[in-house]
């Protein structure tokens, strides 16, 4: 009797053993098709729990429906396509092993052409991109890593560039939109709460910042750095912890002939920033109960000077509407 039923119970385990691995190997798996890594609703939660290094031309393709699961420090690198494609009612999920901990990044190398992102929630983890066109819209990022201040949700270097729709919730620890030397850039409509410099354009020309809404941004809600005829409009920046716009250098050059306007810039330490002799033109834009509205500096050892032509601003309970520095200029037209 004692024999049969170590026997039977042997049996038992080595069935649930069986069982388990047949879960998780289930769970897995991926469509691994010699042009593509495929991942689908059907056997999801997908788990991935090793990087990947896909060669160039293969794609990272992410069905509508599907949940991936990331592992600790796990990064993506990607050569080929890539398209994370989900639908209002079915979107694609991408979870981290351990909140707070998180996953590294999904990254794009310059011989990947597409990346395509459309109703994704994707936590605690970076997208990096490289030289690629990117369209990027009905996506929700969530940041509750302990980053550094060099760190963005999603960055990217050349290439293409569209977001909007989105929403980003972070706790003041990585930048949101971080964008080098990409010119045309679109960025639009998106909300962004407790994300420092939630959007920062560097070395870019000709791009649209339109219709954000950016709320307790620990540093600066935008920032320009090195930029050229770049248009700021109609979106509305609240208590910023620094300045609702910086709009200078940082080392990359002065920002020249920014256009801000119909902006709404509120309860920040600092409405606008103009530094580091770059020029900007406001018009209708909207200041009220910031520390300081408007503040321009140049440089003692600077050839040009900061200057802001404004145009129907309107000023309302800030500490101090306008601040200037000798060498600055500011021409006020009603």
């Amino acid at each position: 009797m004692m024999r049969f039923t170590f026997q039977n119970t042997a049996y038992s385990m080595n069935r649930v053993v069986i069982g388990v691995i047949s879960i998780l190997i289930l769970s897995s798996c991926a469509s691994d098709e010699p042009n593509e890594l495929r991942y689908d609703k059907l056997n999801s939660p997908h788990f991935i729990t090793e990087s990947i290094d896909l060669e160039e031309g293969k794609d990272f393709i992410v069905e509508a429906g599907a949940h991936l699961i990331i592992s600790d420090g796990v990064e993506i690198n990607l050569r080929g396509r890539v398209i994370m494609e989900g639908t209002q009612l079915d979107s694609i999920i991408i979870d981290p092993v351990t909140p707070g901990v998180g996953w590294q990044r999904i990254s794009l190398k310059g011989e990947a052409s597409i990346l395509s992102m459309s109703h994704v929630r994707l936590t605690d983890g970076i997208i990096t991109s490289y030289s690629t066109d990117n369209d990027i819209h009905d996506c929700v990022f969530f940041n509750r890593q302990d980053l550094d201040w060099e760190s963005a949700m999603l960055r990217f270097w050349f290439g293409k560039l569209d977001v909007s729709q989105c929403k980003f919730y972070g706790i003041n620890k990585a930048e949101g939109i971080l964008v080098h030397d990409t010119d045309n850039v679109q960025i639009s409509n998106n909300q962004f709460d407790k994300v420092p410099d939630a959007i920062e354009l560097i070395g870019s020309e000709g791009s649209l910042i339109y219709g954000n809404e950016i709320n307790l941004p620990g540093d600066d809600g935008i920032d320009l750095n090195g930029c050229l005829d770049v248009t700021i409009d109609g979106n509305i920046i609240i208590n910023a912890g620094d300045a609702g716009m910086e709009i200078g250098s940082e080392n990359f050059g002065r920002t020249i002939n920014a256009q801000l306007q119909n902006n709404v810039l509120d309860g920040c330490k600092k409405g606008i920033w103009l530094k580091e002799s770059s020029t900007a033109h406001s018009f209708l834009d909207h200041f009220a109960s910031n520390e300081i509205g408007i503040d321009i500096i140049t440089p003692n050892d600077s050839t040009f000077v900061s200057r802001i032509v404004l145009e129907q601003a309107t000023f309302d309970t800030n500490g101090e509407d306008i601040r200037s520095d000798m060498r600055s200029e500011v021409e006020i037209i009603n």
